[in-house]
């Protein structure tokens, strides 16, 4: 007989998944208990299925139907997500009845449900022996004594950590990590912290003696900002009295000196503070912080103080401030997330009508302005916005923009105009190509000789003798920077590529103009023996 507590092991893991799926999407409704320990729903799926279960009085599932055509296994999707319904109704009430008891009750139940339960007795000196091995071995010295020892272990005469011994090296940084995990899960949310910084720490100094290429310690501060972040998930968790000493470590840690050359760390430090930061006086302290930081490249300053707006529940000013910065990315993001989740479309183009486009950096604001404006409905707009996705390399967007331009002959002179303004765009020679400018097309093939190679068929026609001596002139080149049996190999390529697209004939009388030129390479002869 299967208990409800234990069914996830009986369950195989896509149906458990689809009813966890339901349980959580609260699919489940009506949940009735019925005589004894009889449980009815009904679960939303293709249909209203209707669901009974029947438990015993130690809770183990008796009967369970659904009348949804299912068959192939023991339980259902939708059987399922009752079982979790149930296991939530029944947690409530176990939780109302602990609430009712006093200390001496609890004790008293929980001393006769060890007695009769010998599993949990073992449960509960293993959980003990846990906290013990957290709290009696491991100091933050005695963890800073183990990542120094597995580094002198390691280290060459050179005092430079020898180059195949780094995750060696390391082992005492990832058992400091292991006990910073241990620490979070027992509830020891100040030492998880103080042991995950010490790990940061010294594995950032490691940096200094050791070959990190393949970005191991880096991996480290990764793990770090990991477990600080989960420990932010147990936010509601931490007593009060904890955030003080924990916004007064992670303010000390982003302010040592071995940070200032990795700013990025320390401005970690600085944004996982504010989450603890809960009085005028420490804010004020952060924002003082903030103030002295100076970043070489980009600023950090405006995201931790829309941080701190945020965390005090000034939102409105938060907003305000982004606005005023919205030259920042990430603050343009969430300006433009807001405005369409409020489906404010005239906001969201005044955000984006600022931005030149022709910058290939702004190109990712491009399917933001795109989806405006066919909201909007300003097919001038539209158009400009395929036009900028085109030229930036997406030439999906060509025929969208054909066919969506009402006068396409005057527009095409505005998209050559467009062109000068990103004179390294990949779409540039395909629009030349699409639109049968081979003049164009001819001076930029005269530009970037590499390209004559795909375009020779679309200029031969206008230009033959600019064509022909374009590709002369490309697959001569492989020969006039030191040549070797490789670049002889290029040569017999372009050759067949001329053939292919020019004939038989002009690729022998080609290859005997490259034999007469460079008469005494044998090597290039073999490579080229079959146009003569």
């Amino acid at each position: 007989m299967i208990s409800l507590p234990d069914f996830e092991n009986f369950v195989p893991k896509k149906i458990l998944e689809r009813g966890q799926d339901y349980f959580e999407r609260n699919k489940v409704f009506n949940l009735k208990k019925g005589d004894g320990d009889s449980f009815e729903a009904f679960v939303a799926g293709t249909n209203m299925y209707y669901v009974s279960i029947d438990l015993d009085a130690d809770n183990h599932i008796i009967k369970s139907t659904c009348d949804c055509p299912h068959d192939s296994e023991l339980f259902c999707k939708h059987e399922i997500a009752v079982f979790y319904q149930i296991l939530d109704y029944q947690s409530g009430v176990i939780k109302k009845v602990l609430q009712s008891w006093d200390k001496a009750q609890l004790v008293d139940k929980l001393y006769t449900l060890l007695i009769t339960h010998p599993e949990l007795q073992a449960g509960l000196v293993e959980q003990k022996k846990k906290v013990e091995t957290v709290k009696l071995e491991g100091t933050e010295e005695f963890y800073a004594k183990q990542i120094k020892k597995a580094i002198s272990d390691t280290m060459g005469q050179d005092d430079f950590i020898r180059w195949n011994l780094l995750p060696e090296a390391l082992l005492g940084v990832y058992a400091t990590l292991d006990a910073a995990r241990n620490a979070l899960e027992t509830g020891d949310f100040v030492f998880a912290v103080k042991l995950a910084l010490l790990a940061q720490r010294e594995s950032t100094r490691m940096i200094q003696f050791a070959d990190d290429s393949n970005g191991e310690i880096f991996d480290v501060a990764l793990e770090v900002a990991e477990l600080v972040d989960s420990l932010i998930l147990h936010k509601p968790e931490i007593p009060i009295a904890d955030h003080k000493t924990l916004f007064n470590i992670l303010m000390q840690e982003g302010s040592r000196k071995l940070y200032e050359d990795w700013p990025d760390t320390a401005y970690a430090c600085y944004t996982w503070s504010i989450q603890f930061c809960d009085s005028a006086a420490q804010r004020k302290r952060l924002e003082q912080k903030i103030a002295s930081l100076d970043s070489e490249y980009d600023d950090p300053k405006p995201e931790l103080l829309v941080a701190i707006m945020l965390k005090f529940g000034e939102e409105n000013e938060a907003y305000e401030y982004m606005y005023a910065h919205r030259e920042k990315s990430e603050f343009l993001r969430r300006l433009l997330d807001r405005a369409k989740k409020d489906g404010n479309y005239q906001e969201m183009a005044r955000l984006l009508e600022g931005i030149d486009y022709s910058d290939y950096y702004s190109s990712k604001w491009l399917a933001d302005r795109l989806y405006v404006y066919e909201n909007l409905e300003d097919l001038e707009k539209i158009c400009d916005t395929l036009m900028w996705q085109y030229i930036h390399g997406d030439s999906l967007s060509y025929e969208k923009l054909k066919a969506r331009c009402a006068d396409w002959e005057s527009y095409r002179q505005r998209v050559l105009e467009a062109y000068k303004q990103v004179p390294y765009s990949s779409t540039y020679s395909h629009f030349l190509q699409q639109e049968g400018l081979s003049e164009a097309l001819l001076a930029y093939c005269q530009a970037q000789p590499e390209r004559v190679e795909l375009y020779f068929g679309d200029l031969v026609t206008d230009y033959y003798e600019e064509a022909h001596q374009l590709y002369y002139d490309w697959a001569e080149k492989p020969l006039t920077n030191n040549p070797n049996r490789s670049s002889y190999r290029t040569v017999a390529h372009l050759l067949r590529s001329y053939q292919k697209e020019a004939g038989r004939e002009f690729a022998v009388k080609l290859a005997d103009k490259i034999r007469d030129k460079y008469p005494r390479r044998t090597a290039l002869f073999e490579e080229i023996s079959d146009f003569e």
